[in-house]
């Protein structure tokens, strides 16, 4: 028996294939290196975003601001121009109130496929009707302005 002609180029091509399988899922684990400065999404089992965060690391190192959790009902959400991303929500709480939040997304500090999980994320996290629970920065006087850090 003969052996095949290509035997190395064929390893060589399994052995990228390999590597470039490796590299895919652990950025699609998305929790990059420990140092990444942007926002964030973590996949539950099916593969749909179930948490999104880090979205305004500023406001924790911010003294003008303090950190905050709450749920509610989303009423209304806000999109920037081109309709995608959404930069701000309306919750009702059970007693009838109702609370604008912010959310600020830097695009820049994400690649391209953590802004598609990001902004796809906060479509379905915050779609309304839906519970949502946040964690926040209530920031300037008394707390009055709120900027959304996670979304789950």
């Amino acid at each position: 028996m003969r052996p095949a002609k290509h035997t190395l180029a064929t390893s060589a091509l399994v052995a990228c294939a390999i590597a470039v399988l490796a590299w895919a899922s652990s950025v699609h684990a998305q929790d990059f290196a420990p140092n990444y400065d942007g926002p964030k999404y973590q996949l539950d089992e099916e593969g749909n975003v179930s948490k999104v965060y880090n979205l305004d690391p500023s406001g924790a190192t911010n003294d003008y601001c303090l950190p905050d959790q709450f749920s509610g009902r989303v009423a209304k959400r806000k999109f920037d121009e081109s309709g995608l991303i959404i930069t701000g929500a309306v919750l009702e709480f059970d007693d009838g109130t109702r609370q604008f939040v912010n959310i600020e997304v830097d695009a820049d500090a994400m690649d391209m496929m953590t802004t598609r999980f990001v902004a796809q994320g906060l479509q379905i996290l915050l779609k309304e009707g839906r519970e949502a629970s946040l964690k926040l920065y209530r920031c300037g006087a008394a707390g009055r302005v709120l900027y959304v850090d996670a979304v789950w």
